[in-house]
């Protein structure tokens, strides 16, 4: 019989191996088809013949695939005789166990013909365990600070004397945190300058006796030869040494005194703090309908009182630096930004303190104070020159000239001093400004569109005498007067006609969201005005300096200039023909009128200098 078991046991090895031998290669095979269908693009193709593809792809199953046909595709790639093995030894295994627990003899009785009932054995088991203890003590916890009372809160003088001293000791901790970074960087150094003068190579000799013992040599020894060996060996300086050893010592100390945790009094500190700001911003909103809010003044202060603690050292100390930056964006959403006097003050600090730069500038919003909106304007060019000037161009951004316009109507003369402020920054920056201008003089061109645009051409006048001003002392960007020329929509002209400005003007055309209307509101006395201008202050000009003008003024400069007086020459023309179509005027007076303007404007630039006083050519 165990002949007969192991012939068996042999029998099923061979054929386990055969199996396997035709198994693993299909195996082999079925992932090499699957890279293939990942990496063939031409597979995801519509129009893919599938019957033309190597035999590699097998097409056939991946035509099966892709019908979503067939549920048994997969199965000739499953050990299915190694299931059938498993589940049969699993069977033969539990078959087994069955037999052997029925043989077993049953010890258990059961519960019907049990003595006890079911109470007696649940207290028979409780007896083997541990009694139960009694649940501890619960004890109250009382609040680690005492809140301040509404009187308080409202009265800022009070709230400052008892926050005052929660602000200071968070500064303080967070000053006594940067010390001990600064004694640490200073411990580095003086390691690092240490160690090279740690060691250094010192000269040292010995003597050694090489005694005589030569058996061929037919002279007598005359003593032991001496041999003296120099070298420099390495040797600790014992003064740097101990200074090492203490430096390194006090680093130590210091690293696990910046380890500790926090202590209680800052935490405590810290919650007083939060707990007064939700306080109060409770109170804003109770408040938030009427006409006075008694909370905005305390929370206004309570806000300026943080600024004051907002440092570089509270900076540099994480819990400070968020605890205060997090006060400050409540502080300042919840109170400063609801009153529009503040925005003044706001700007103030921060130009006086650029640290608190990143922080206010979200807060500041200067057209919520129409009133202070050209003084703070004012200040901010002022401050382009002296203070940094990547903070002063993100608080320029912050100036919405449009929204102003629309939401404050300004008077003429205030819109007058706006479009002289603006120049300033023309002038700041130059006719050829440097590269770190360029955004300001990009961003001044802009507020320039939008505020001449605004009831064009009410402002017209006023920004021709400013351009000209300009223009004349080299100060301003040249290309101001393709802006005006977009104002007045000169890219309208005759498509037959080379127009070398035309792409400079269309890049000019869309500026904010202003567009300017097809047919500009421009009545024929503003052309008229305005050509007279040029004329009378051209040909003062050329009397004043006895120079051409083209010798004045550029080449960029004049170029600009010609166009923008040709394109109101043909305003001009244009309002005379329409008067004369409507019978306004006489033709005769209407053709006298337009070539004595044409002549009176074009005689500065084109006439001698005998020429320019007589009224005929």
């Amino acid at each position: 019989e165990g002949g007969r078991e192991g012939m068996g046991d042999s029998n099923v090895d061979s054929q386990m191996r055969d199996t396997l031998k035709h198994f693993l290669p299909k195996s082999l095979s079925f992932y090499q088809m699957l890279r293939l269908w990942l990496e063939e693009p031409r597979l995801h193709e519509e129009h893919l013949y599938l019957p033309s593809l190597p035999p590699q792809y097998n097409s056939e199953r991946l035509a099966t695939l892709m019908q979503a046909s067939g549920t048994s595709m997969w199965f000739d790639f499953v050990p299915l005789w190694e299931i059938k093995g498993l589940i049969n030894t699993l069977v033969q295994e539990w078959i087994q166990v069955a037999s052997y627990q029925k043989s077993l003899p049953s010890k258990s009785q059961p519960h019907d013909s049990s003595p006890d009932n079911a109470i007696s054995r649940i207290q028979k088991r409780l007896k083997k365990h541990h009694a139960t203890h009694l649940p501890p003590s619960f004890h109250c916890l009382s609040s680690p600070f005492t809140a301040l009372p509404e009187e308080v809160l409202l009265s800022p003088d009070a709230l400052m004397a008892v926050v005052r001293a929660d602000t200071q000791f968070i500064a303080n901790q967070a000053s006594s945190f940067c010390s001990n970074i600064s004694q640490m960087a200073g411990l580095d150094t003086e390691f690092m300058n240490g160690v090279p003068e740690l060691y250094s190579n010192e000269p040292r000799q010995f003597h050694v006796n090489v005694p005589c013992r030569s058996r061929f040599s037919r002279q007598a020894c005359q003593g032991p030869a001496t041999i003296v060996f120099r070298f420099e060996e390495m040797t600790a300086h014992p003064k740097w040494e101990q200074r090492l050893k203490t430096n390194r010592g006090e680093y130590n100390d210091l690293l696990l005194s910046l380890r500790s945790p926090v202590s209680n009094d800052l935490c405590r500190s810290v919650m007083r703090m939060e707990h007064t700001v939700a306080e109060l911003s409770k109170l804003s909103h109770r408040w938030e309908e009427a006409e006075e809010n008694p909370a905005l003044v305390s929370g206004i202060a309570l806000f300026y009182e943080i600024l004051q603690c907002v440092s570089v050292e509270t900076r540099q100390f994480l819990p400070s630096c968020q605890f205060l930056t997090s006060c400050v964006q409540i502080l300042g959403q919840e109170f400063v930004m609801k009153d529009p006097q503040e925005c003044g003050r706001v700007l103030q600090t921060i130009l006086s303190i650029s640290s608190v730069a990143d922080l206010l500038a979200p807060i500041f919003q200067p057209n919520r104070s129409s009133g202070q909106f050209l003084s703070m304007y004012s200040c901010v060019l002022e401050a382009a020159v002296t203070q940094q000037q990547s903070i002063v161009f993100s608080i320029l951004t912050k100036f919405n000239i449009t929204s102003w316009l629309e939401a404050s109507s300004p008077s003429q003369q205030e819109r007058v001093e706006l479009l002289d402020l603006i120049m300033k920054g023309f002038v700041f920056c130059g006719p050829e400004p440097l590269d770190t201008v360029v955004l300001f003089q990009e961003l001044y061109r802009n507020h320039f569109k939008m505020l001449v645009g605004h009831k064009f051409p009410c402002l017209l006048m006023d920004a021709l005498k400013a351009v000209v001003k300009g223009s004349r002392n080299h100060s301003i960007l040249p290309l101001l007067w393709a802006d005006l020329c977009t104002l007045l929509k000169a890219d309208t002209m005759r498509e037959n006609e080379p127009n070398p400005l035309k792409s400079e003007l269309e890049e000019t055309m869309h500026v904010g969201g202003i567009l300017v209307s097809k047919e500009p509101q421009i009545d024929l006395g503003t052309i008229l005005a305005c050509l007279r201008y040029l004329s009378d202050f051209y040909a003062e000009e050329r009397k004043a300096s006895q120079r051409t003008l083209f010798s004045i003024l550029s080449h960029d400069y004049v170029r600009l200039i010609g166009h923008f007086v040709g394109f109101l020459c043909e305003l001009m023309v244009e309002r005379w023909r329409v008067s004369v179509e409507a019978g306004g005027a006489a033709m005769e007076e209407a053709v006298t009128e337009c070539w004595q303007n044409l002549l009176d404007v074009f005689s500065p630039w084109i006439f001698s200098m005998q020429l320019t006083d007589s009224p005929e050519m």
